[in-house]
This record gives structure tokens, C-alpha cells and sequence, in this order.
């Protein structure tokens, strides 16, 4: 069953000291436009920029070879976020997708969609807060909360969700999917 079916808006996975992530990521510049994808596809995005640790195929289809390609290169960073990595892939008995830090500028908005494709309707999708602020607002169907720095909350980003960065910061959040290994098994005829 995917996501689609569960009666879910959030679900709080603990918290996570993020202290030495965050100061690598406010030093970073010109990482945030080495693959601006995101952005550039879905308007949805537009006020976002991304800097992608891991990346696969959100066109990826039930029964196809699941790719996860490295991008990043800063060890440190990739180092310190492993942890709350194999976290989730234990807790959903999966494996990571995409993993990638978003920034949405100040004073912005995400509007309101749902995600779709075989992909986004697997996947256990996580945000952490790594820079907010409390007049920043995540919204999932009709329930909308104000993350906290260093929280691990799940999206059931099939439905209507969206964001409102009503400060004056850049708000930033550590995305990870882990893609559970039930949709990956070979299925015998």
C-alpha cells in the first residue's frame, strides 16, 4: 500500500542535534546552484533553490532498477547528515532516494500541490529544519505546523501541501526519501 491510502498529514521521527550541519551550510554559495532542476521544472519551486546530496530518477517506475547517484562532494557534510540517513532507512526498511538541502527565500511561498508518479507515491518523505523561524508554516492537507529546528517530521506529500516563509530568513530543510525495500523486491510470476 502506498502513502496514498494511510491516513496521515505528519509524523514526528525525533529530533536531531544540528549544529555542526548547519554551520557548513551557511558558508555555502555557490553549491546551491550546481543543479537547479528542481527550481527550473516545477514551478511549484520557483522560490526554492537546492543542493542535492543524493539524486534519482523521479520518474522511476514500480519494477525498474532503483538508482541513487552521489552528487555531492563535501564529505564532511555527507558525513554528518548519515546518520539521520540510516535513521530512516531503518525505521521505513529502506533505502535512500533522493537527499538533497532546500532553501526557500525569504518572505516566500510554496504553493499548494500534491505530488504524483510511482516515485513521490512510494517514498517516505522526511523534512528537518536546519534554519527556520516561528513565522515559517508547513501545511499538509487541512493541518498546518511551524517545524523546529532539528525535528524529523514525515509529509504525506500526496496530498495538498504547502509552505509559507513569512520571515525575513531564508529558510532551509534537510529532504530525505527513503524509498522502502517492499517496492523494490522482484515480485515471481
Amino acid at each position: 500500500m502506498t502513502k496514498i491510502l494511510e491516513d496521515y498529514n505528519f509524523k514526528n521521527h525525533g529530533n536531531y542535534d544540528l549544529d555542526n550541519i548547519k554551520n557548513i551550510i551557511v558558508k555555502l554559495s555557490n553549491e546551491w546552484f550546481v543543479n537547479t532542476s528542481r527550481q527550473d521544472t516545477y514551478d511549484t519551486h520557483k522560490n526554492t533553490i537546492s543542493y542535492f546530496m543524493y539524486q534519482t530518477d523521479l520518474n522511476w517506475k514500480n519494477g525498474e532498477t532503483f538508482l541513487v547517484n552521489a552528487k555531492a562532494e563535501d564529505k564532511k557534510l555527507l558525513e554528518l547528515i548519515e546518520p539521520i540517513i540510516k535513521d530512516l532507512e531503518i525505521i521505513h526498511n529502506g533505502v535512500r532516494g533522493n537527499v538533497l538541502f532546500i532553501k526557500l527565500v525569504a518572505g516566500t511561498d510554496i504553493a499548494p500541490h500534491h505530488d504524483g508518479g510511482n516515485y513521490l507515491d512510494c517514498t517516505r518523505r522526511h523534512h528537518v529544519p536546519i534554519i527556520t523561524s516561528d513565522k515559517t508554516f508547513f501545511s499538509v492537507g487541512l493541518e498546518k505546523i511551524n517545524m523546529a529546528t532539528g525535528e524529523c517530521w514525515e509529509i504525506n506529500n500526496t496530498r495538498l501541501h504547502s509552505v509559507e516563509n513569512n520571515s525575513d530568513i531564508d529558510r532551509v530543510h534537510l529532504l530525505i526519501d527513503i524509498m522502502p525495500n517492499k517496492y523494490l523486491e522482484k515480485k515471481n510470476n
